[in-house]
């Protein structure tokens, strides 16, 4: 499993913190402008780190984002919870006028989109770059 810090010198920025680091799973934050930020999130997203997960994405609401992407990556497996809290955070995002975009997501969390049908709702990008730039209109 890469290690946050390993993550945060991939997207090159120098502002990322972790906001959930425990065995199997690790979450960080990266504000990377003012009003973007994207949520990294590696390992195992089982029951045990729900809580984590929705703690951790809950805090993009406080922070005056104008889009949230939420990079998929390292993810190795992806519970059937891991996928309410992303379709939650997508809905409560959505309502507050905030878009969610989803980077590079891994095999193990297309499988469970794809299987319940909710792939088609999410904005899926192939880099954390073109999350970050392509235009608004999606998600």
């Amino acid at each position: 499993m890469a290690e946050p810090r390993e993550h945060a010198d991939q997207t090159r920025r120098d502002a990322c913190l972790p906001v959930c680091v425990r065995r199997g799973l690790w979450v960080c934050t990266c504000q990377v402008r003012r009003d973007v930020t994207v949520l990294a999130v590696g390992g195992e997203v089982d029951v045990a780190g729900l809580a984590d997960l929705r703690t951790a994405f809950g805090g993009v609401l406080a922070t005056g984002n104008r889009l949230v992407v939420v990079d998929l990556g390292r993810v190795g497996f992806f519970s059937a919870g891991g996928v309410g809290v992303l379709e939650h955070t997508r809905l409560t995002l959505r309502d507050a006028g905030i878009p969610m975009r989803l980077a590079r997501p891994s095999r193990a969390v297309l499988r469970p989109l794809t299987v319940l049908g909710l792939v088609g709702r999410f904005d899926i990008h192939a880099g954390i770059g073109r999350a970050v730039t392509a235009p608004t209109g999606g998600g």
